[in-house]
């Protein structure tokens, strides 16, 4: 099953964390155009390895789709928002 404990619920609570970070810098730095980007993130494993992935999957979605600065400002505060742990 699952892992369980402290352990466990303390990494779910981060997980939960970073995702509400990742959707809160992509609605303040995409505004109306966030949805596609939001989606992928919240489609995304929960580890900080996919969410690392599930950002540079939305970097390229973002400079394809809307423009390259908004890609390179939604990466680094996502980048930051993970490492920060949410």
């Amino acid at each position: 099953g699952p892992p369980t404990g402290p352990g466990a619920a303390a990494a779910a609570a981060n997980s939960h964390a970073i995702l509400n970070g990742l959707v809160a810098a992509a609605e303040s730095i995409l505004g109306d155009k966030a949805a596609k980007v939001v989606r992928k993130i919240e489609e995304s494993g929960h580890s900080r390895e996919e969410y690392l992935a599930a950002v540079e999957g939305c970097y390229k979605l973002i400079r394809l789709t809307i423009d390259e600065g908004r890609a390179e400002e939604f990466r680094t505060a996502a980048k930051d928002v993970i490492a920060r742990g949410g």
